[in-house]
């Protein structure tokens, strides 16, 4: 088909119609299109020299531009992040940007960054340097990152949030480092890191402190030395009232999973994680063999039961060799409560007698199971309760003698609440 003129806007007076060669005006069309997508901040790069404002040692994302990478480019420069920069190719598994410097790939005070479908390498040196010199205000997205080598995958000071979807960091020798006490979101989806190193830490919470702290699907491969998650004990790094969750990781290679955090702090919540076990709420006490008598001065009146328990376990509990567990999470719970006691009294025959569980000290009037015991009479009585607890609330296991006033004996006993 032979070239055919192209019709573009007003008419004139030859032709009534304003006609242009096609073939003749594209060099001008296509300034003129590069120079529209410019004017909306993004930017194509294809080579070190791509990129708009740099120096002899750095590259600058400036603030509100999004950067698409669309060759390969490797550059000894690092990169200074202005608010709001985007960088990004066409996928996950696209262009490959090389950094061989040993300063931080990306630099970024006082901005937020977004970086996305992207796959970098930068083994001299740590990902991201990230600081926040107010705390709270800025925040760093990463979607469908792919890092191949590196000495570190970034260090975040007080960031207001740092959200990472989709990603992986494959032989690093450390992994992520907070620090600050003003973040708002500490959330990592679907992530994996590697590391031979001895020293190696996934993720670092220092002395952080986040609002929200969430990990899932996060998987870490380092050997017997390194960590999974590190922080402070008795849930310093987690505000009082808020949960930290942990669902679905794993570490393996023969690293320890977690550095000073338990499964039983009582702000952090394990579910599903390889090799953690699941956080559980429960608490177990025991009484064997015990010979010291529960004094009654009052019949029908409920007394503490007498003897020296064995605390067998608690987690989001604390329990006391007197018998007593005692809630220490921070959110109301319900939870099923299991008794069972070997009673027999210290004199005499056929003595009527009721056990009850007891909540702060007071019994619980439905909860009472009765029975029949003597001397040389021993009974078995089982009591099952539920109930909601909050913080702070104990239970413990009462008796009442409903016949006399001769004491009675708890020889062997069990209180469950889990």
């Amino acid at each position: 088909m032979p070239q055919q003129d192209i019709i573009i806007g007003a008419a004139d007076a030859g032709l009534g119609d304003n006609y242009f060669d096609a073939f003749t005006k594209a060099q001008a069309n296509f300034t003129e299109l590069y120079g529209v997508v410019a004017s909306i901040g993004i930017v194509f790069v294809g080579s070190e020299a791509g990129f708009p404002v740099q120096d002899a040692t750095t590259i600058t994302l400036e603030a509100q531009t999004q950067y698409i990478i669309t060759a390969p480019i490797t550059t000894a420069k690092s990169f200074t992040v202005q608010n709001a920069a985007v960088l990004s190719s066409s996928s996950t598994l696209g262009p490959l940007l090389t950094y061989t410097g040993v300063g931080s790939m990306f630099n970024i005070v006082d901005a937020s960054f977004v970086i996305r479908y992207m796959q970098l390498n930068h083994p001299n040196a740590q990902g991201y340097s990230m600081t926040d010199t107010v705390g709270g205000n800025f925040a760093f997205l990463s979607d469908n990152v792919r890092h191949l080598s590196g000495t570190k995958y970034g260090t975040f000071n007080d960031p207001q949030t740092v959200l990472i979807e989709v990603g992986a960091a494959f032989a690093f020798n450390d992994g992520l480092s907070f620090t600050g006490s003003n973040i708002l979101i500490n959330s990592i989806d679907k992530l994996f890191i590697g590391s031979t190193d001895v020293g190696f830490k996934a993720i670092d919470l220092g002395a952080s402190v986040s609002q929200t702290t969430e990990y899932r699907d996060v998987t870490a491969n380092a050997p017997a030395g390194a960590f999974g998650i590190s922080g402070l004990v008795s849930s310093g790094n987690i505000p009082t009232g808020r949960l930290a969750m942990v669902n679905n990781c794993e570490f393996g290679g023969g690293m320890a999973a977690l550095e000073n955090i338990t499964n039983e702090d009582i702000r952090w919540n394990f579910k599903d994680n390889s090799p953690i076990p699941d956080t559980i709420v429960d608490a177990m006490v025991s009484l064997n063999g015990n010979a010291t008598e529960t004094v009654i001065t009052t019949i029908n009146t409920p007394v503490l039961v007498a003897g020296t328990w064995v605390v067998e376990r608690d987690s989001l509990f604390t329990a006391t060799t007197g018998g007593r567990v005692t809630y220490i999470g921070e959110r109301d719970i319900v939870l099923p409560i299991d008794v069972t006691a070997t009673i027999n009294s210290a004199s005499g025959t056929n003595k009527n007698i009721h056990a009850y569980v007891a909540l702060n000290g007071t019994i619980i009037a439905n909860s009472g199971k009765q029975n029949r015991v003597g001397v040389t009479d021993p009974r078995n009585t089982s009591v099952l309760w539920q109930l909601s607890m909050s913080t702070n609330d104990y239970l413990e296991i009462f008796i009442e003698n409903n016949s006399d006033t001769i004491n009675l004996v708890v020889s062997d006993a069990i209180l469950r609440a889990r």
